[in-house]
């Protein structure tokens, strides 16, 4: 459950009045509202907690931004593991050594599973 001061503070950004923040805030905190929860709440449940219409209009809106904010962030692409870091470092070329390739083919676009394969340090370019 979320603090007065957590749903003063959100209040506040979604351009709620200051002279109904503390108001709204104490009836969040006494219905133990959840700010993901706030999509799921009718006009009519917002109303009963004292909340004005058009105030109820910008407190989902604004709660919807949010989600998308959150939504989005949590989008980051995960940070490389070991493998990952050494491969950049230290390029390697790695070759099949199967009889079955002629044409001695990186083992990424080889056929034939094996486990004859070489691995190459390459020069880095600079």
């Amino acid at each position: 459950m979320k603090s007065k001061e957590y749903w003063m503070q959100f209040l506040k950004d979604a351009g709620i009045p200051k002279n109904v923040l503390d108001t709204y805030a104490a009836s969040f905190v006494y219905h133990c509202v959840r700010r993901k929860d706030l999509q799921f709440f009718s006009y009519e449940a917002m109303k009963d907690m004292g909340i004005e219409e058009h105030e109820i209009t910008k407190i989902k809106l604004y709660g919807r931004i949010q989600d998308y904010n959150e939504s989005k962030s949590s989008e980051v692409t995960p940070p490389p593991t070991e493998l990952q870091k050494l491969e950049e470092e230290i390029p390697i070329k790695v070759r099949c050594s199967s009889p079955m390739v002629q044409d001695d083919s990186v083992v990424a676009a080889c056929s034939q599973p094996c486990s004859s394969f070489s691995v190459e340090e390459q020069e880095k370019a600079s």
